[in-house]
């Protein structure tokens, strides 16, 4: 496992971000599919705390499940759908802001790609990424 540290917001509480320690990829799944786009926009994993690399996503809507992953190693990488996902609209992520419909995953490549990085550290190279 490669992954010892995740953030994630959570928009009820106080403060604003929770984080875990050693956190089991079963977890980090349930995680995923938790995302609704209101309460929990995104989650980011790192190998520890402190450390730079780290793989995130966030998403926009639980009905049309659209999701932005990010892979960034000193270089940055979006995962991108080569047919496009059908999203009219720029999508907000905190600070970020995302327009292109090719930046917008399915839950099962986002999924593939998540546990490529928690168990491995490394871009699934059987997905489509675009360096930034």
């Amino acid at each position: 496992m490669f992954v010892n540290y995740v953030t994630r917001d959570d928009l009820e509480l106080p403060r604003q971000t929770q984080e875990f320690d050693g956190i089991s990829w079963e977890e980090i799944e349930v995680m995923i599919h938790n995302l609704d786009g209101e309460r929990h926009t995104y989650l980011v994993m790192f190998p520890s705390r402190g450390d730079a690399a780290e793989f995130c996503f966030g998403i926009r809507s639980p009905k049309k499940g659209i999701y932005v992953c990010n892979f960034y190693d000193g270089d940055e990488f979006f995962l991108t759908n080569p047919n496009g996902v059908d999203f009219p609209k720029t999508l907000n992520i905190g600070e970020f802001a995302f327009d292109s419909s090719t930046e917008f995953t399915e839950i099962e490549d986002t999924i593939k790609a998540a546990k490529t990085y928690f168990e491995k550290g490394i871009m699934n190279q059987s997905l489509n990424w675009e360096e930034v």
